[in-house]
């Protein structure tokens, strides 16, 4: 099962809905990322703590739990490869000309090429816009 970040880091900072995605994530080690996960979730986490939604100190911590997960395997991190930027470059085409009819994000883009690659057939998401993308590719989109 692939994660998005947006999905992984309700694995590391509470959420309301972080619950649900921890017995998924229970249920389904390893979870596989892309390498671009690890710089997203220390942006996310940085704008909570700069936020206030998490205590000063706390993305330090929540980074070296998720680099202990990556030792551990736990987390499977997946190279962002030159297939996976053609196959991003692809399908943001597919999202700005297909169904969704969207301006994906590159990032994103990256992110629905790395799942795409990663051989599985699902990707754990919560940003709508990515999700809609990756159904249109294909892909089974976890929360339903």
């Amino acid at each position: 099962m692939f994660w998005d970040t947006s999905a992984l880091v309700k694995l590391y900072a509470e959420e309301p809905d972080s619950r649900f995605f921890l017995r998924l994530a229970a249920s389904s080690y390893p979870i596989t990322v892309s390498t671009i996960a690890a710089v997203e979730l220390q942006s996310a986490l940085t704008r909570k703590e700069k936020a206030g939604n998490l205590y000063q100190g706390a993305r330090t911590a929540l980074m070296a739990a998720f680099d202990e997960d990556r030792r551990q395997g736990r987390v499977v991190s997946l190279d962002v490869t030159d297939a996976v930027i053609a196959a991003a470059r692809s399908v943001m085409i597919a999202a700005a000309v297909g169904k969704a009819n969207a301006v994906l994000r590159s990032l994103d883009a990256i992110q629905v090429a790395s799942a795409l690659s990663s051989g599985s057939d699902t990707i754990v998401s919560t940003d709508a816009r990515m999700r809609e993308v990756a159904r249109d590719a294909g892909l089974k989109v976890i929360p339903g």
